[in-house]
């Protein structure tokens, strides 16, 4: 069963390619209109998430919050959830952007679209019909229409077979009894039961986090002024900044440096020593199965094909990066978001002006600033 549930990993999405008009989605609620769920959301200043992308009106009910719309056709606890996170998501990139000096005044009063749907079934031919490859994405945020979209993650088929399963290993557990079965059989299904409930919910915990708080942090740093509205963005930042808040931080000055256990460990198992103690072989050079830091960086779209074989580890290198600037450059990676948000948009940048771009704000991307990032990595301790 725990090699069914790994299977099921989450590729988070980010489909910002394109420009965005100023304000889209951003729109706020009228007063009245938070808190209780209904068909709409009345006194709105625009029609509520489900009814602007075009699904019927009756279809979900809405419930607004200070910072977030959301339709939805789920039950109250899924909805309870979904919104911790999102606010939670909400506060601490308000807290990053702010202590970076990326805020634009007056975007943190912005509610921002979200789109939920109970069943996987319903997401999929929504996220088909935006273009997105629902097979492995636990949700979204979509740069054509401001929002972002998720769904009740239990309902996915292969969550729905294991709840099954352990249910199945439940009633055979109460026949043993009833047929009062030998104490050693039935502990022997209690402990196997016990695994498969603690491996479905760590899963569903990690899905969570990947999906919902990782395009949660796309949406709100996109709207707060972290990155471009164009097609400018270099790709491992947007990634990297994202896989950021898909740990648990602390509000803590915007400085956001608690690991991330799951992409430290790829970024490990690519440089050859897993444990922290092991190396890359000659053959690989210092990063090992890692990309070279200088064609990292110097490739801006890196990220955007998905189809790649190694776009799991291209992930947690990006949130490699982006954790070694935050640790050691911290006011040198505002002033780069923000160099980056002000580019021309009908000039992208070459490769050796992305080079230039990273090296006027972090100084020499060389064979040390690599050897520093590394040594960092090493030292670093899963939370």
């Amino acid at each position: 069963m725990l090699n069914r549930i790994s299977a099921f990993l989450i590729l988070p999405i980010f489909a910002c390619v394109a420009q965005v008009e100023p304000g889209a989605g951003g729109a706020s609620v009228e007063p009245g209109a938070g808190g209780e769920d209904g068909a709409g959301v009345e006194g709105a200043a625009r029609p509520a998430p489900h009814v602007r992308l075009g699904l019927p009106a009756d279809r979900f009910r809405t419930h607004a919050t200070d910072h977030f719309v959301v339709s939805h056709d789920t039950t109250p606890e899924v909805l309870r959830t979904v919104l911790h996170r999102l606010d939670r998501v909400h506060a601490l990139a308000l807290e990053f952007t702010r202590a970076r000096g990326i805020l634009q005044p007056g975007t943190e009063q912005g509610v921002l679209d979200v789109l939920l749907f109970d069943r996987y079934e319903d997401y999929v031919r929504f996220a088909r019909l935006r273009g997105e490859d629902a097979a492995v994405t636990g949700g979204f945020f979509h740069w054509r229409d401001n929002a972002a979209v998720f769904f009740n993650t239990t309902s996915r088929p292969d969550i729905v077979e294991i709840t099954r399963q352990i249910e199945s290993a439940r009633e055979q557990l109460l026949a043993l009894r009833r047929e009062r079965a030998g104490g050693e059989a039935i502990r022997a299904l209690q402990r196997q039961v016990a695994i498969w409930q603690t491996q479905r919910d760590g899963f569903i915990e990690q899905a969570n986090r990947v999906a919902l708080m990782h395009e949660a942090a796309h949406q709100c740093l996109f709207n707060f002024g972290a990155h471009s509205r164009h097609d400018v963005n270099p790709t491992w930042l947007v990634e990297g900044l994202a896989c950021v808040f898909e740990v648990p931080q602390s509000l803590s000055g915007g400085r956001f440096t608690r690991v991330n256990a799951d992409r430290l460990a790829d970024v490990r198992a690519a440089l050859g020593g897993a444990d922290g103690g092991g190396g890359s072989g000659p053959a690989t050079g210092v990063t090992g199965g890692l990309v070279p830091l200088r064609e990292f960086v110097a490739r801006r779209t890196l990220l955007s094909d998905r189809s790649r074989s190694d776009i799991v580890t291209l992930y947690a290198q990006a949130w490699a990066l982006v954790h070694y600037l935050q640790a050691k450059h911290g006011e040198a990676l505002g002033a780069y978001a923000r160099s980056i948000r002000d580019r021309d948009p009908r000039r992208p940048l070459g490769p050796d002006e992305e080079i230039a771009a990273f090296e006027a704000n972090f100084g020499a991307l060389d064979a040390e600033f690599e050897r520093a990032w590394i040594e960092h990595l090493r030292t670093l301790k899963a939370n």
